[in-house]
């Protein structure tokens, strides 16, 4: 999950074609004012932060007092999901509905800020889904086996938690879905361009609801943690043309796979 290229709508304001493997990750967080912390370096006097070079993962500690979590904390994300201890967990509860919807390359992802309207309940608690993001190739991994592209949907509770769902992206049919929004990708950094059509973010999930669940934090400065992550198990599919034409867009933004530590991963057994 991305800080900076979502928006106060999204988690970064608020992260050569690549082979999709197996995985699907539904993600939960739960962090302080949604716009600051996922939006972390999209705003002008943010500190600057990329997925390379001088300013990439491996530094971002160094380049603001904001973000030494990155390199300080003990429970970061993204994360190795293999050898998850099965539990009866509940499923996440989803109340989607059309809305309207606006696309825009942030400059760290391509996302997509949604009006009010659709909900995920989970553990009890009401999230209204804010905003959705892709990266490429995927942050988590199962058994070092990742996917081409990872789908983060934003969800925010009146108290300020966040809840992320996550979903790893492999190859098969091509997915209706996507299509509406692979046709509308900005064509350059911060353009923003306005879906004719209302957007469903229901098609957006496996009909699998079975999830895999942890303790992390963001995937991008400033890596907040206090993040409760979700993952499905079920990988949603798309075809081999919208893999690539996402992957082109993302240019290759994740964060690598941070240290488990001595976290529990739960994995749920039951539909």
């Amino acid at each position: 999950m991305r800080a900076a290229r979502y928006a106060p709508r999204s988690e970064a304001t608020l992260e050569p074609t690549m082979r999709p493997r197996r995985l699907v990750a539904l993600l939960v967080c739960t962090v302080a004012p949604l716009a600051a912390l996922l939006a972390g370096a999209a705003g002008a006097a943010a500190p600057r932060w990329s997925y390379s070079g001088a300013d990439g993962p491996d530094r971002w500690a160094s380049l603001s007092n904001a973000f030494v979590t990155c390199a300080e904390g003990r429970r970061q994300s993204p994360i190795d999901l293999a050898g998850a201890a099965p539990h009866d967990l509940a499923n996440p509860q989803l109340g989607y509905q059309p809305t309207a919807a606006r696309i825009v390359d942030d400059g760290h992802t391509v996302r997509v800020d949604l009006e009010s309207g659709s909900v995920l309940t989970l553990d009890g608690v009401p999230y209204r889904l804010v905003q959705f993001h892709f990266h490429s190739p995927s942050e988590h991994t199962v058994n070092g086996n990742s996917y081409a592209i990872e789908l983060h949907l934003v969800h925010q509770a009146d108290t300020g938690a966040l809840a992320v769902i996550g979903v790893l992206v492999a190859g098969g049919a091509e997915n209706s879905a996507l299509a509406p929004l692979i046709a509308s990708i900005p064509s350059k950094v911060g353009r923003d361009v306005r879906l004719r059509e209302t957007f469903d973010p229901s098609g957006l999930l496996p009909a699998d609801r079975r999830a895999y669940r942890y303790a992390g934090s963001l995937t991008t400065p400033p890596c907040s943690e206090g993040v409760s992550w979700a993952v499905m198990a079920e990988p949603l599919q798309a075809s081999g043309p919208q893999i690539a034409a996402l992957a082109r867009a993302l240019h290759g933004n994740s964060r690598p796979v941070q240290a488990r530590g001595d976290r529990e991963v739960q994995v749920d057994t039951t539909p």
